[in-house]
């Protein structure tokens, strides 16, 4: 009788029977997967999540449980819980067919990183060394100097770009980077 309601599309009427009969009789593993995917097409996507870890804690090669949960992750932006959980239907299956997920398959594209060295910047009682020029005045570029700890380097690429233009993402960039300048000074 879930299942029918599921199938016409009755959510909250099959949730109301799925609840009922778990109340009854909990290890019913079928109508938790119903409860779960009704739960989880009429919105309710967290109590959704709740029932389908249940679900795959007693069967844990449940492929449906594992596909919604994986859309779950997925939707609330946790990618790499849902490749793992469709990763892992392919595990179970490897010619599943049944199974589609809205991550599209991207060829793997291999890069290098380039950290570029430089001496330890110095500020306060210390002398500091002389400014290098920046090789490039791009945004990355002042993101890279930034995240490698050289907040002077970043601070001039961020003031350069500023200059004749009013970008409020650049300018709290160039703040972030005065205020942890200023830390180190103290």
């Amino acid at each position: 009788m879930a299942l029918e309601l599921f199938a016409e599309g009755r959510y909250a009427k099959a949730v109301d029977l799925c609840d009922r009969m778990l109340e009854q009789e909990p290890g019913v593993i079928s109508g938790r997967v119903i409860l779960a995917r009704s739960l989880f097409h009429a919105g309710q996507f967290e109590r959704a999540r709740i029932q389908f870890v249940e679900v795959l804690k007693r069967d844990p090669k449940n492929l449906l449980a594992l596909k919604y949960l994986g859309d779950i992750h997925y939707r609330d932006g946790e990618e790499a819980a849902a490749m793992a959980c469709y990763r892992r239907i392919f595990e179970i299956d490897p010619h599943t067919r049944g199974v589609s997920s809205p991550v599209e398959k991207k060829e793997v594209v291999q890069t290098r990183e380039l950290t570029v060295k430089r001496p330890e910047e110095t500020v306060g009682g210390k002398k500091p060394q002389p400014l290098q020029e920046p090789a490039f005045v791009t945004e990355t570029v002042g993101d890279i100097y930034r995240e490698q700890g050289y907040f002077m380097l970043a601070g001039e690429v961020y003031r350069r770009l500023l200059v004749g233009t009013d970008n409020s993402r650049i300018a709290a960039k160039l703040k972030e980077v005065e205020d942890k300048i200023s830390i180190k000074e103290k």
